[in-house]
C-alpha cells in the first residue's frame, strides 16, 4: 500500500490516532469495533488474544426484523506489539473508563467524533501546518489523502498470504479479501529463456 505516507502521517499523530493505527493494522478490524473495544473486559482480553466480533456482522432477520448475529468471532493473536499497543492505550486516559479509546475525559469517542478527528489529521498532513504569522510550524507530511478504512487493507496486504489476511479480517468469502484488501503488487519469479 502506502508505508511511505503512513509513516509520515503517524509522526504528526496525536497519541491516540497512533494507537488506534497501530491497532488497525496489527488487528485488522474496523474501525468501529476498535472503538468500542472495552478498557479491562477478560472475556475480551484472553490468554490467547483479543476476541472481536465484527459489529458490520449483524443483519436483520427477514422475517421478524430483529437484528441477528450472522459473523464469526475472531481472536486476534497476542504478539508483543499488540500487547504494547494495549498498553499504550491504557496510560492515555483514566483508568475507570469504559472503552479503551476514549478522549482525555475519559469519554468513549464516537465514530463521526473519530472520523473528524481523522479527517483533520489527514487534511493536516497533506497541507501543512502554519502559524498566525505565516510561517511555516508543519510541513505537509504525505501526498495523497488516505481513510481510516484503508489501515484495515493494509493490515490484509501485508499478511504473508491471502489465508492468513482472510482470517484476520474475517471475511466469508476469500474473495473479497483478494479483490478488495491485498492491495500490494504481486511478485512473481522471471521464467526461463528460450532454449537456443
Amino acid at each position: 500500500m502506502f508505508d511511505h505516507e503512513f509513516s509520515g502521517i503517524y509522526s504528526i499523530a496525536s497519541d491516540i490516532n497512533q494507537v488506534m493505527m497501530d491497532l488497525a493494522t496489527i488487528t485488522g478490524q474496523r474501525e468501529g469495533d476498535l472503538l468500542k473495544l472495552p478498557n479491562r473486559d477478560p472475556t475480551v482480553y484472553t490468554e490467547e488474544g483479543i476476541v472481536f466480533r465484527p459489529g458490520k456482522s449483524k443483519r436483520r432477520h427477514p422475517r421478524h426484523g430483529a437484528m441477528v448475529e450472522s459473523a464469526k468471532t475472531v481472536i486476534v493473536e497476542w504478539s508483543p506489539e499488540l500487547r504494547e499497543v494495549i498498553e499504550r492505550a491504557r496510560k492515555l486516559g483514566p483508568d475507570n473508563r469504559k472503552t479503551l479509546i476514549c478522549n482525555l475525559q475519559g469519554k468513549p469517542f464516537t465514530e463521526s467524533g473519530f472520523r473528524s478527528n481523522w479527517h483533520r489529521l489527514i487534511q493536516t498532513g497533506i497541507k501543512g501546518r502554519k502559524k498566525s504569522n505565516g510561517e511555516v510550524a508543519l510541513e505537509p507530511v504525505i501526498k495523497e489523502s488516505f481513510t481510516f478504512h484503508d489501515l484495515r487493507a493494509k493490515s490484509g496486504s501485508d499478511a504473508e498470504d491471502v489465508q492468513e489476511a482472510n482470517d484476520r479480517l474475517a471475511h466469508d468469502d476469500l474473495r473479497t479479501t483478494q479483490v478488495v484488501y491485498r492491495r500490494k503488487p504481486r511478485h512473481a519469479r522471471a521464467g526461463r529463456k528460450v532454449a537456443t
